[in-house]
């Protein structure tokens, strides 16, 4: 439940903070601050000098909590670490299309919101299901889902834009937590690596 900074040279604490859940994913860091998602539904900004928080931001519409991994977590954990890029914070909140899900931009200074997408689960059909790493590009921020292929939003407002899957029968297992953003290509996979056409999301 704790985000560890240590001496590069010595490895001792430099300072810690701890949260009320486990960090699934490692924090980013960006003009001195610490950008950490937690399983709690928080993301939290630290000073990079002092652990002290900056700000924090609930990312959760409500304090449910589950049994997730043998600990108590939100039912909206950040499972996708804090993408930092033009001084926006990106993140996603929920794993179950049928408990809402959450996409966030928010100001990476201030933790104000820029916006939000609270519909893309769908009512509870969507296929998206925040987990790994986001990646950017100019214009789409693609949300990596499980075992489904990432999906692609707007960056200016945060809409869906498009979630391809494919017949597994007929290309065999795909979708994956990593993922790459290659040019034009967006690489993903765990069983086997998938190359997608990144504006659309067709097999490459």
């Amino acid at each position: 439940d704790t985000v560890y900074a240590l001496d590069a040279e010595t490895g001792r604490i430099r300072w810690e903070f701890a949260a009320e859940a486990p960090f699934r994913m490692a924090p980013s860091l960006w003009e001195g601050k610490v950008y950490a998602g937690c399983d709690d539904g928080r993301v939290y900004c630290l000073d990079g000098a002092t652990g002290a928080p900056v700000w924090t931001f609930e990312a959760r519409p409500r304090g449910d909590l589950v049994l997730g991994h043998g600990r108590m977590m939100s039912l909206w954990p950040v499972r996708t670490g804090v993408l930092i890029d033009g001084g926006v914070a990106y993140f996603a909140a929920g794993l179950f299309p049928g408990e809402e899900l959450y996409l966030y931009a928010v100001d990476a200074r201030t933790g104000a919101l820029v916006w939000k997408n609270d519909t893309y689960a769908q009512g509870g059909k969507g296929t998206v299901s925040p987990q790994g790493y986001l990646v950017a590009s100019k214009d789409i921020l693609y949300v990596p889902s499980g075992r489904a292929m990432p999906a692609a939003f707007s960056r200016a407002d945060g809409a869906l834009l498009f979630h391809r899957n494919f017949n597994w029968r007929s290309i065999g297992l795909f979708g994956g937590t990593y993922t790459q953003l290659a040019g034009d290509l967006l690489l993903n996979g765990t069983e086997q690596i998938l190359a997608v056409k990144a504006r659309d999301g067709q097999l490459a």
